[in-house]
């Protein structure tokens, strides 16, 4: 369950396993029915099936999530036997919101499309098919870590690509055989290629003693036929909505849910994990109210309810006009309109109440050693921790958390899922039983900070690890003359501070800063900053160190003292833009990977969510800007281009924002200090990847790494008509890229060469070459020096 920040209206979501019997189905859905009404009866409900959830809810878990093929066992703190592990193989599906699913362990389940991790006693392997995406890999990396770490990181890892296989992994998998292809794999997106079907909208009412549904009629659909006392099912085809009237009966609230899944059970051309989205009166969703025409949310006039559409052959006709409509919006462009009315889903989880007790463990050689209790809510980075909360209520489970600072060694994050079960037993009772919680830094639930009441600091450095040493930056060392906070946040809650380098060039005007020195401490305030951020930074001051001597100070009116400690009065950002009223950013992520342009929404973003190969666009309401991955292609770069501007243009018409205003390249690698605030905690450090590498080198090919999309878009597009000879375009040493760089797609450089030099290299026509499959694209590429 999740509510919005503002107090808004809370989303129930209940979620039924393949394998659940049908009580305990409807049991969940009779609970959804009764916490909504504690709740006041004003919550959406969603149903979620095993294999087929909805992105939104994914995206609440973005560790991804994972299907065990096993009942539930009596603790969740399960004694590894070895020699007693059962072999399993896990199928990766998706890219971001990845699904982890047991499958037979074969070869004959493996397909040259997808990521497979197989999992045996001793050795973790992560095999990717010759078709899958450099992100399909990254994420099968991340969750192959995170298996690894829930087993103690005292596995073998081995990551293996298609055709490169050692004896040991096909020994493990049960013997070796022809890999099927990715077609033959299936894809994620087979309930999309279902056939739409007609929508339809049904009255459901008990007025007459017993429970009656009745269809109301089909498209054109007015909001008038919807009755305030009654509810009503609203079929889409590819989703069922239930929609509840202000005054209508308990019996109607609970049991038109049921008749919406009866719906799908019925009808055997349509499987059963259609999704199923219960609506309130008033809190509609966009895609609910698009299906009438000229909705108005000012309420329900209680007309007759005659209806068009009740002839076959004129529906027949409206549908059909409404398909080819359908398909000529997809070609031309996304609808922008509902891209930027949406509502976000960036959302705050508080479910502790915060009042309880609190024991901390810091991961030493091995050893979970007690932190003493003036210092609980101040971690450092390089370190990983154990947080024991046991609410005051009997009524509320304990929850054990393992903490893992981002620079925090391998075998510490490991030392601290095997001791948690020692934890567990040394300090809560018998037969009491604690959920595990896994929190790295930077991603703290809200629940997790609840726990701390708006005391949480993140430190550089970190105790010595029993392997190897916390290795950290230059400029990320404790300063003997002083250390400098970075407080950010939007409410009491989930403000944070966190330690960056010691300079001037850390600072901006959008947010307040907590300098320690060794005789006072300045709270700086930005002149943007929140009000939140200012009673945080008030409040940090008194537990960094308690002693000293606080000094306020507002930008502009700093002491000279203050800038000497930073080492001397530097640019920073301090733009009237961050001055102005802060909106809350929205990250968009642009790829065509699918086969067509598409653009979605990221919420809960951190820097970890930027993909190399893809391009984002970040709305900070008084300027966008678009995120350029070095691994991006040309189509995603000019969509994105082209998308941006319609993107302002239609938005300052939706929310009033100025028309004019900015809109940016941002070159990967080279970020400016107005993009990376968006961030909480970024990490410059990230540019030692091979990814950051070629991000680099990047910038000397596309000119300026901060540029506008106009200028940008004009370079692209011009860059389009260019041909060159082989010679010209080959990235032999010391050839520059064709015309200077500018435009040029450095991830696919054969479009640019001349027809034919292209024949003679590939012995095809670049019509031919647009059906070769990409695995076997980049492998002539890198054999002819194009890549």
């Amino acid at each position: 369950m999740q509510t919005l920040r503002d107090g808004g209206p809370w989303e129930i979501f209940f979620w039924l396993g393949a394998e659940s019997s049908q009580d305990e189905k409807g049991t969940a859905a009779l609970k959804t029915v009764t916490l909504d009404d504690l709740l006041g009866g004003t919550s959406t409900q969603h149903r979620e099936i095993q294999y087929h959830e909805s992105e939104q809810f994914l995206a609440l878990f973005k560790g991804g999530i994972e299907y065990t093929s096993e009942g539930a066992v009596d603790s969740a703190f399960v004694k590894v036997d070895r020699s007693a592990f059962k072999t399993r193989l896990l199928h990766l599906k998706g890219t971001r919101n990845v699904r982890v699913k047991p499958v037979h362990v074969s070869y004959t389940s493996l397909n040259s499309g997808d990521v497979f991790i197989l999992e045996t006693a001793t050795v973790i392997w992560q095999w990717n098919g010759s078709e899958s995406s450099r992100r399909e890999k990254l994420t099968g990396l991340q969750t192959t870590t995170r298996l690894r770490d829930s087993r103690g990181a005292k596995i073998y890892v081995e990551v293996i690509e298609e055709g490169t296989e050692p004896e040991a992994f096909w020994t493990a998998i049960g013997g070796k055989g022809k890999i099927k292809s990715s077609d033959e794999g299936g894809s994620d997106e087979t309930f999309e290629k279902l056939a739409t079907k007609a929508t339809k909208l049904y009255h459901v009412s008990d007025a007459s003693g017993q429970l009656e549904v009745t269809f109301i009629g089909s498209p054109p659909l007015k909001q008038s036929q919807l009755n305030s006392d009654d509810c009503h099912i609203l079929d889409i085809g590819t989703e069922l909505f239930v929609w509840v009237g202000k005054g209508c009966t308990k019996q109607e609230k609970t049991q038109s849910m049921t008749h919406a899944e009866s719906f799908l059970k019925n009808d055997t051309s349509r499987p059963e994990w259609v999704p199923i989205t219960r609506v309130v009166e008033g809190a509609e969703t966009t895609i609910f109210k698009a299906q009438f025409v000229q909705w108005k949310d000012s309420g329900i006039n209680q007309e007759s309810q005659n209806t068009w559409g009740n002839n076959p052959s004129d529906f027949d006709a409206y549908q059909e006009q409404q398909r080819k409509l359908r398909e000529e919006n997809a070609k031309r462009k996304i609808d922008m309109a509902s891209l930027i009315t949406s509502k976000s889903s960036k959302k705050e989880d508080f479910t502790t109440d915060g009042e309880g007790t609190i024991q901390i463990w810091r991961i030493e050689n091995f050893e979970a050693v007690p932190v003493p209790a003036d210092t609980y809510g101040v971690f450092f980075g390089g370190d990983s921790y154990l947080i024991l909360y046991t609410p005051d209520s009997k009524k509320q489970p304990p929850l054990l958390y393992y903490w893992l600072g981002k620079k925090s060694t391998k075998d510490e994050q490991g030392a601290a899922v095997l001791l948690s079960k020692e934890i567990a037993e040394k300090h809560m009772g018998d037969g009491i039983k604690a959920t595990l919680v896994r929190v790295t830094q930077g991603k703290e639930p809200g629940h997790f900070l609840n726990i701390f009441k708006g005391k949480f600091v993140v430190r550089f450095g970190g105790i010595e690890s029993g392997f190897q040493n916390v290795q950290e930056e230059e400029d990320e060392r404790d300063s003997k003359e002083g250390q400098l906070f970075h407080i950010h946040g939007t409410s009491t809650l989930d403000t944070k501070a966190i330690q960056v380098p010691l300079k001037a060039a850390s600072l901006n005007s959008a947010d307040s800063f907590v300098l320690v020195t060794e005789k006072v401490q300045y709270v700086w305030y930005g002149k943007g900053c929140e009000d939140v951020e200012r009673e945080f930074a008030d409040k940090a001051a008194t537990f960094l160190h308690k002693e000293q001597e606080i000094v306020k100070v507002e930008e502009e009116n700093e002491p000279e003292e203050f800038w000497k400690v930073l080492g001397g009065k530097g640019p920073y950002q301090n733009s009237p833009e961050l001055q102005a009223e802060v909106r809350e950013a929205r990250l968009f992520h642009c790829s065509n990977a699918s086969g067509k342009f598409e653009i979605e929404e990221i919420h809960h973003f951190d820097q970890d969510d930027l993909l190399m190969d893809d391009v984002f666009l970040l709305d900070v309401y008084s300027s966008v800007m678009v995120w350029v991955g070095p691994e991006s292609n040309e189509e995603e770069k000019l969509k994105s281009f082209e998308m941006a501007l319609d993107y302002v243009r239609q938005a300052s018409q939706i929310d009033g924002r100025d028309p004019e205003c900015s809109v940016i390249r941002i070159l990967a690698g080279a970020e400016p200090p107005m993009f990376t605030r968006w961030f909480h905690g970024w990490d410059d450090t990230r540019g030692e990847s091979d990814a950051y590498r070629l991000a680099l080198e990047a910038l000397k090919t596309e000119g300026p790494s901060v540029m506008d999309v106009k200028t940008a878009l004009e370079e692209y597009k011009k860059a389009e008509t260019l041909r060159f000879s082989y010679k010209e375009v080959a990235r032999t040493p010391n050839n520059p890229l064709p015309n200077g760089g500018k435009g040029i797609d450095r991830a696919n450089l054969e479009r640019y060469l001349n027809d034919e030099d292209f024949q003679k290299l590939f012995k095809m026509s670049k019509e031919a070459w647009e059906k070769v499959p990409k695995w076997k694209k980049n492998n002539l590429k890198k054999e002819y020096l194009l890549f």
